[in-house]
């Protein structure tokens, strides 16, 4: 709220000497530029898979393990927190059938299963990406159209509460020609 943040300014503009503050944020858009203003900024990236999996082999190898890819995978999966591929696919195949009402009922399922909406669809753009290098059945006009219309509504509704409206206006945006 406006009045936490200024509650926060406060003790940020005369600080105990023995106190350091570590505010961690996935929504930085939110902070009040008064309290980013008086702070260390530091921007984490994601790693990229492949230099996870190269990181998990060196510990395997270090530790006299022996690890193959499948397994490496499902370490990344499970530790990250990231979409398996089966529901990304789940919902690219409801995307090419265009069945809207299952799209809206996959969103509320993958909400009620706990995931990020903005993740999932961050992570759908990126595999998305990776299947068009796979398959041929896609194409670039369907690959531009469905990250764009991602990140549009992505960046559009930043601010909205409940996301898995995100979801729906996705839906909406992919098929409103």
């Amino acid at each position: 709220t406006k009045e936490a943040f200024n509650a926060l300014l406060k003790t940020l503009e005369e600080p105990p000497a023995h106190v350091i503050f570590i505010l961690a944020t996935t929504e930085i858009d939110k902070i009040p530029d008064t309290v980013i203003s008086r702070c260390q900024r530091y921007d984490f990236l994601p790693i990229d898979k492949k230099d996870i999996k190269k990181l998990l082999q060196n510990v395997a190898q270090k530790e006299n393990i022996k690890i193959d890819d499948a397994s490496l995978d499902l370490i990344y999966q499970k530790a990250l927190g990231v979409v398996p591929d089966v529901i990304l696919e789940e919902f690219l195949n409801l995307i090419k059938k265009s069945d809207k009402e299952r799209l809206v009922d996959f969103i509320d399922k993958i909400w009620e299963d706990g995931l990020v909406i903005e993740t999932f669809l961050k992570d759908f753009s990126y595999y998305l990406k990776e299947q068009f290098k796979k398959q041929t059945d896609l194409s670039v006009d369907f690959l531009l159209d469905t990250i764009s219309a991602i990140f549009f509504t992505l960046n559009e509704f930043k601010y909205e509460e409940d996301k898995r409206l995100l979801g729906y206006v996705l839906v909406y945006e992919l098929y409103k020609n």
